[in-house]
């Protein structure tokens, strides 16, 4: 009995142990901001400490038993366990990789070398989140390894590597749980996560994704390792007579069960149905990988109004995703978007989803996109410290605190919340459009600070004082309608206000109309009297025009014009005989326009409609677009078929995203002064030219240009320019082709690496002024003129060409790394001016003298092994130069 008590009471204290360490870790799920950059901080840390553990094993005067010491103890320090996994990056020859675990790797490094120096220079740290909820750190670094083996044979060698680290939160103990390369079969999992998504998510990635002729990766069931299975329709033929007699059909066959009485009505039946049939079939697999591989680096993703997608779960090996939009869907769990560092764009609005935790260490968001949904906690977003934009409108957010160190942020839109304390945003100095209407707030005293806010909305709220305004010296919209406010004065000193909605509150007409009387640029929309007095003022056809557009009757209510003047689209194309659009700037809230195909001429109009983020003026006469130069939301822009001609009115617009200007007057300078300005910008304003290339081009330029890129073989408009934009380019051993010319329209490229081909003509690299990085090597290059004029090149590698004078790399002031590198130059005399001049390559070739490069300021990297300099000169520059790293032998 006292047995039984004792093992029963050794279970209860076990389950009181297990109990509390569950609820511990329940309590301590969530890291901070702060200490996630203190646990990346000691992850940088743990990497220098293992480069230190192999940088002492691999010298030779460490002793033995020094080695033994950290090979069988020490190591446990820094590791998981003894279990953990590190591919082999030791053997230089090996083909298939191979995994060992930490002492065995250890004993390696000792046994292989005499002598060996690991240097690793770490390229980023990401939290992630494993599947067990567990949080870990993975490391980039680039391993540089410069060894002398027992054979002694050299190696030097550089890899990027990739580290994870596990987090003990309790301990607070970081640990090295896995070292590696790269992913192990990778093309496997990739095949695996295909037949394993939905069949909708399969016709979402795949439906544009063209595999070879005309099979779309969205017909494609499952991949084997040599066969897949696709689906497709086949059509049966249906065909007969039917007899329908009460609830009873009956076929022709068997009219005899209507024992000779008429039916009611006769079928008959002849058509065609599709029946889904799967075949499997015998193919080259690399298509496919590639087409898996460029699906999974997609960067943008849009499945909003999809009423398929349930589950992200495919979404989590999206690794370079930067923008989702999975808004009006029935998703209700964002956890597998958990491990994507990249994510910067989130749109969920009108989602199900109600918990934002999941996403607590994708830090670089900077669009977060909640609104109409069931969010009531946005704790999570205080880690998102790049944050600019937040749409959280009609939610049930209660508390703003997580917002409040936020300092990027531009954007808050918060109406139909329980918001009640603005003391949060008081440090927001860079807010400019806020939305409070429809909460709990009675004063705006915090927002005092905000003097860079340029649009205010608190309509249907109990605010009653605008005083804290007086200094908002950069406020042009104030929508205050529906609240306690009775006085306008602080808003007199304000010179950038153009609009002020103070419908349905307690300011006085006079008051209303003085203030306009102050400031003449100011229109104040006050009552209902004004608002019939504009509409009943209007011609006829615009009456017409906005009831139609605005879905009122021909006797609209006060109501109703309100509703007028907030409409978000208004469409006015094909109306030819609309000369000016003078009653569009009373639309504050306007967001898409199109006067396309009207007589319109000027746009004067919509100067002060901040809202706009759509304007197609396309087929009119406008010359000048001056008036949108204010527009800071404008995302698309049309001025196809019109007569402009300057763009300088866009340049501030960090907002734009597409410029439509075909057949317009823009020359390819103007474009490129606004893309250089915007780069992020699309301009499309040259599809004929492109076209007209495009068909010209041969089937492997064709393929080298689309590389990277899901372009269908006959790429529209958009995808044309974004070819055309393409700003990197990478062309290694290519035998097939033979000329440059094919680059000529890519004028935005900047870095360009074309290696062993045989094209010895480099005349229309002259084109790419805006090149800075640039790779020749192992070309039959032998003259540099063509790169004289690159005057924004920073790299350039021209190692084993038949060059023998560089004095076309004279005046690149710009230059950082150059690479001659068996080459046959013999003076460094033209480099004399290259005062950026950081990094030189010249080994394996006949210099026998660094000078004048030897003199040039920025100089820390020199590489001259196997040339006819001294060792004498060297030692003097390290004498004269101590802080040049210079490798010779």
């Amino acid at each position: 009995m006292k047995l039984m008590i004792k093992h029963l009471l050794a279970a209860l204290l076990l389950l009181t142990i297990i109990s509390s360490s569950s609820a511990q870790q329940e309590e301590k799920w969530t890291l901070t901001a702060e200490e996630v950059e203190q646990y990346k901080s000691q992850s940088r840390a743990l990497v220098a400490y293992f480069e230190g553990t192999l940088n002492f094993l691999g010298d030779e005067r460490s002793t033995a038993q020094e080695k033994e010491i950290i090979i069988e103890e020490s190591y446990a320090k820094i590791f998981v366990n003894e279990d953990v996994q590190i591919e082999d990056d030791l053997d230089e020859n090996r083909e298939v990789p191979i995994n060992k675990n930490v002492q065995a790797y250890l004993k390696d490094v000792d046994f292989f070398f005499q002598s060996a120096v690991f240097s690793f220079d770490v390229q980023s740290v990401e939290p992630m989140v494993g599947e067990n909820g567990m949080i870990f750190f993975k490391v980039t670094f680039m391993r540089r390894l410069d060894a002398v083996l027992v054979n002694n044979d050299s190696i030097k060698s550089n890899r990027i590597r990739y580290m994870e680290i596990n987090l003990d939160p309790f301990k607070k103990d970081l640990k090295i749980a896995s070292y590696y390369t790269s992913k192990i079969n990778e093309q496997e999992e990739l095949r695996q996560w295909w037949n394993a998504m939905p069949l909708y998510w399969k016709d979402i990635f795949g439906r544009d994704a063209v595999v070879f002729d005309t099979l779309l990766m969205a017909d494609i069931e499952a991949i084997g390792n040599d066969t897949i299975v696709i689906k497709r329709n086949e059509w049966i033929h249906r065909k007969g007579i039917f007899y329908v007699a009460g609830t009873d059909t009956i076929p022709e066959a068997a009219a005899e069960q209507l024992h000779n009485r008429p039916p009611d009505t006769v079928l008959t039946l002849d058509d065609h149905i599709a029946q889904m049939k799967y075949d499997s079939l015998a193919v080259n697999l690399s298509a496919i990988d590639n087409r898996l591989k460029q699906i999974s680096s997609m960067k943008t993703l849009d499945i909003s109004f999809n009423f398929q997608v349930v589950s992200l779960e495919p979404v989590s090996q999206l690794n370079e995703l930067e923008e989702i939009n999975f808004s009006n869907t029935p998703v209700n769990d964002v956890s597998p978007l958990r491990n994507l560092s990249k994510l910067k764009t989130l749109f969920m609005s009108s989602s199900l989803v109600r918990d934002l935790t999941p996403l607590q260490y994708a830090t670089n968001i900077e669009e977060v996109y909640i609104h109409d949904t069931d969010v009531e906690d946005i704790t999570t977003l205080e880690h998102f410290r790049n944050l600019k934009k937040i749409y959280c409108f009609n939610t049930g957010i209660r508390n703003l605190s997580p917002v409040a160190t936020l300092t990027q942020l531009t954007i808050l839109k918060a109406g139909n919340t329980l918001v009640e304390d603005l003391q949060p945003l008081s440090k927001l100095v860079n807010i400019r459009i806020l939305d409070l209407s429809q909460t709990l707030i009675t004063d705006i005293q915090a927002l005092e600070p905000l003097v860079n806010l340029q649009q205010l909305n608190i309509d249907k709220t109990l605010v009653k004082d605008l005083s804290p305004l007086r200094k908002m010296s950069q406020l042009n919209l104030l929508q205050c309608s529906e609240t306690k406010v009775s006085d306008l004065s602080p808003l007199e000193g304000l010179e950038s206000l153009t609009r002020v909605y103070t419908n349905k509150n307690e300011v006085k007409p006079s008051q209303a109309t003085n203030l306009m009387r102050i400031k003449p640029g100011l229109l104040v929309v006050f009552d209902s009297e004004e608002l019939e007095q504009w509409w009943n003022n209007l011609p006829i056809y615009w009456r017409a025009l906005l009831t139609e557009q605005a879905g009122i009757g021909s006797n609209p209510t006060t109501e109703d014009l309100h509703q007028v003047i907030n409409i978000s689209k208004l469409d006015l194309s094909g109306n030819s005989y609309l000369q000016h659009m003078e009653p569009v700037n009373r639309l504050a809230n306007l967001q898409e326009l199109s006067i396309s195909r009207t007589e319109i001429t000027e746009l004067d109009p919509l100067k002060g409609l901040h809202n706009l983020q759509k304007i197609n003026i396309s087929q009119t006469r406008i010359s000048q677009i001056e008036a949108l130069r204010g527009l800071f939301q404008l995302e698309e822009l049309n001025i196809e078929s019109t007569r402009v001609d300057n763009l300088d009115a866009l340049h501030a617009i960090g907002t734009l995203q597409l410029l439509k200007a075909d057949k317009s007057r823009i020359t390819h300078e103007v474009a490129l002064k606004l893309k250089q300005a915007q780069p992020k910008v699309l301009i499309i304003y040259q599809t004929e030219k492109l076209q007209f290339w495009w068909n010209n081009l041969d089937e492997e330029w064709k393929k080298i240009l689309m590389q990277d890129l899901i372009v269908q073989p006959s790429p529209d408009p958009v995808q044309l320019q974004t070819i055309a934009d393409r700003t990197e380019l990478l062309i290694e051993n290519n035998l097939v082709i033979s000329n440059l010319e094919p680059l000529m329209p890519l004028l935005m490229l900047e870095k360009l690496v074309l290696k062993g081909s045989q094209i010895s003509d480099f005349n229309p690299l002259k084109t790419l002024s805006h090149l800075k990085y640039l790779d020749l090597s192992g070309n039959p290059l032998s003259d540099l003129s063509p790169v004289a004029q690159l005057s924004h090149l920073e790299f350039l590698s021209i190692e084993s060409t038949p060059v023998i004078d560089l004095s076309a790399l004279s005046k690149l002031g710009s230059l950082q790394h150059l690479n001659i590198s068996g080459t046959q130059i013999k003076s460094l005399k033209s480099l004399a001016n290259l005062l950026q001049l950081s990094e030189l390559s010249v080994y394996n070739t006949r210099i026998r003298s660094l000078s004048p490069a030897d003199k040039l300021p920025a100089l820390k990297h020199v590489k001259c092994y196997n040339t006819k300099i001294s060792k004498k000169t060297i030692e003097k520059l390290k004498q004269a130069r101590p802080e040049i790293n210079i490798l010779y032998y």
